[in-house]
């Protein structure tokens, strides 16, 4: 038998590196940290709310410093509204809301109000109300004008054109104020009226 003694055994083959397999360990370890963070937040935001709101009879009660805040909201049509109730009074906006023209000012003859928001508070009452009437603006701002003069409000602010004008009206104490805008609009009279009484 015969030896090459310079020989020297095969190598063994090169060991086939794992590199893609540690980056798709890593990647979806950092998926299972992430998606234990978001439902671990989740689960505490959700938690925390429950300090401070929860829903009783479908409306949202907040609470705070002992009181609770109310929100609702209702729709009729196409009409929707949203209500907002608490010890210290109650606020509505939308285009639901009740336009109750408060006796001291003056209603538009033929004009069908719908309300804006509207606001009771231990201070007072607020809202807004708008119309709309084929009338021209100068026979609206005329009719306001008028009514104005001939009831204890004076006006104290009025501005004028063609097509829009702009006046506010206060009494005496300043326990009533009113500001109308008017302005002309497709074809129509669009009309804002907004009041504060204390």
């Amino acid at each position: 038998m015969s030896t090459n003694p310079g020989a020297y055994p095969p190598a063994p083959p090169p060991k086939k590196s794992n590199v893609l397999l540690w980056i798709l360990a890593a990647v979806g370890g950092l998926f299972l940290i992430g998606f234990a963070v978001i439902v671990g937040g989740g689960l505490f935001i959700a938690h925390k709310v429950k300090d401070f709101a929860e829903v009783r009879d479908g409306k949202l009660v907040v609470k705070k410093d002992g009181k609770d805040v109310v929100i609702s909201s209702s729709a009729k049509g196409s009409d929707g509204s949203v209500e907002i109730k608490s010890a210290d009074g109650t606020m509505k906006f939308g285009a639901g809301v009740d336009a109750k023209i408060p006796g001291w000012l003056p209603s538009y003859p033929g004009a069908t109000t719908q309300g804006v928001y509207s606001a009771q508070t231990k201070e007072g009452v607020s809202g807004s109300f708008s119309f709309k009437t084929s009338d021209s603006p100068s026979k609206v701002a005329e009719f306001y004008q008028e009514q104005f003069k001939s009831s204890a409000l004076k006006i104290t602010n009025s501005v004028q054109s063609a097509d829009a004008s702009m006046m506010s009206a206060e009494d005496e104490g300043k326990r009533h104020t009113a500001t109308v805008i008017i302005g002309a609009a497709d074809g129509a009279t669009s009309v804002s009226v907004t009041y504060v009484e204390r």
